[in-house]
């Protein structure tokens, strides 16, 4: 999906950008519809989204306006990303160098639209974020007896829980 801006060369290093995007990845029901997709709009910009029917175009805007829930997003070293059974490599490509990654994993049994602990698992070995935390997690896991079951570095959120980088 081709972004195109009005912007001459050189102009966007000189004006802070009024929207950032890193690595957008939007879907419907679990399946990623956009992944990996960037935006930097500096000030005054026009920037125009083209592509075929189907591209994702209305799903990008939808999920940068608010309209759709966001799969996954990036601020820094933080990234969060849930309500998804699969991460696509150009999205893990973007997820690399993270403090702390909160991932997507309901339970230990495989699930058809959310991560579970064996895949949510592979995904961490994949991006390496120096933490983890898993959320979205379905009632038969519990905090104490299940913690033991996660590799160091990997943990489950909770309700109320404060992450500070690190």
């Amino acid at each position: 999906m081709p972004i195109s801006s009005d912007s001459a060369p050189g102009e966007r290093e000189r004006h802070p950008a009024v929207l950032r995007l890193t690595g957008v990845a939007a879907g419907y029901g679990g399946a990623a519809i956009v992944s990996g997709v960037s935006i930097s709009v500096a000030p005054g910009e026009v920037v125009s989204v083209i592509g075929p029917n189907g591209a994702g175009k209305s799903t990008l805007l939808k999920a940068v306006t608010g309209r759709l829930p966001v799969m996954a997003y990036r601020c820094n070293d933080f990234a969060y990303a849930t309500d998804l059974s699969e991460i696509s490599e150009a999205t893990l490509n973007l997820m690399q160098n993270l403090d702390v990654l909160v991932l997507d994993c309901l339970r230990f049994t495989p699930h058809p639209t959310h991560l579970w602990v064996e895949k949510a698992l592979e995904y961490v070995e994949k991006i390496k974020p120096r933490r983890a935390f898993f959320t979205h997690i379905a009632h038969d896991v519990k905090y104490a007896r299940d913690s033991v079951r996660l590799p160091e570095g990997v943990e489950w959120a909770y309700d109320g829980l404060t992450v500070m980088g690190g």
